[in-house]
């Protein structure tokens, strides 16, 4: 009876995990265009990862027939207008709003109550490189929140700022864009309609929502890590380049099961705070809300899109592999999602 009874246990374990093994092989490792049909759809969509960052534009070289896929869609979805990304970044706030003084010990905290001379004095120096960094003390943003403006303002006010108009011919250098830009103004130039799967509420909606879940802690110990970050510029701006260039050398691979793991390391860089207070926790809560969240709540949107429109659908290319990843999903609601130039190492 023992015998009997080892024998259906051991032969459950294999059945568990020859599922997983087999529901890992199913999963996508290549390829970064994805041809979407079946499921009642009028006509095929494609779902397309792109790259946030320089560089990702070569990868197009790769993939023969993209021009031609792109233009024979009648819409063109992306995370979010990269024109309403820019004004979120750059909004300003209504000065009787006090969302960004919650975090704040008291409500009067200000930076110059909080930091010493030398430490305003750094702090100002990073300021005066860019004006525009004085709404800062407007805001009267908490430490960490600030650091991190002053990192995407600190990048020469990134082309990602530059946007030709609908008329303008701008497609002819083309190398250097992101190309999550190239992609919109290509939607712009074949009068695409244009979709977002994140409006501005929504996603300052999450944005406040991944804030507010910042870890209780030392004021104290976010402004010297600040003023660390600025001193030591050179050296962290060195180690986000590496762990950049090694994710693009990925993406231009087309290697999407290993993308979503050096997103997490550049995650982990990004948020050196984190690591350093030892509170991985919120990392992981950030990389779940930025990822698997967004996924399930545009599945929503997508489904609903491709019904009766064939759609150009360009999100991050972190976003289309792994379990959680848009190709799965879509699979598990029985669209049969195959990719369309598969790149093999």
């Amino acid at each position: 009876m023992k015998n009997n009874l080892l024998l259906i246990i051991t032969f459950l374990i294999f059945l568990s995990c020859n599922g997983k093994y087999n529901q890992q092989e199913s999963l996508p490792k290549y390829g970064l265009l994805w041809k979407i049909t079946g499921n009642g759809i009028q006509s095929p969509s494609y779902l397309f990862g792109t790259f946030h960052e320089q560089g990702g534009m070569s990868v197009l070289d790769s993939i023969q027939s993209f021009d031609s896929i792109f233009i024979s869609t009648d819409q063109f979805i992306c995370e979010m207008d990269l024109r309403n990304a820019v004004k979120l970044l750059t909004k300003k706030k209504d000065s009787k709003s006090n969302s960004y003084l919650k975090p704040w010990p008291n409500a009067d905290s200000t930076y110059v109550n909080l930091l010493t001379d030398k430490q305003k004095s750094i702090l100002d120096s990073a300021i005066n490189k860019d004006e525009s960094l004085r709404i800062i003390r407007e805001w009267n943003l908490r430490p960490v929140q600030a650091l991190s403006f002053i990192k995407y303002q600190s990048q020469k006010n990134a082309k990602i700022n530059k946007f030709p108009s609908k008329d303008n011919s701008y497609y002819d250098s083309v190398r250097t864009i992101i190309l999550d830009v190239y992609l919109q103004q290509q939607a712009n130039k074949y009068n695409m309609n244009i979709e977002e799967l994140d409006s501005m509420e929504e996603f300052q909606k999450l944005n406040d929502s991944i804030n507010s879940r910042l870890p209780t802690m030392s004021y104290k110990s976010e402004v010297e890590f600040m003023i660390y970050s600025i001193q030591n510029y050179q050296k962290i701006d060195s180690l986000q380049k590496e762990y950049i260039n090694k994710l693009l050398t990925l993406y231009l691979q087309q290697d999407i099961a290993l993308i979503g793991q050096q997103q997490k390391e550049v995650n982990r860089h990004n948020n050196m705070i984190m690591s350093f207070l030892g509170n991985e926790n919120f990392i992981e809560i950030q990389e779940k809300m930025l990822i698997d969240e967004r996924n399930n709540f545009w599945m929503k949107k997508i489904t609903n899109l491709i019904i009766d429109n064939s759609c150009f659908i360009a999100v991050g290319a972190g976003h289309l592999g792994g379990e959680k990843g848009l190709i799965n999903q879509l699979r598990n609601l029985n669209y049969s999602v195959v990719s369309v130039e598969k790149t093999k190492k």
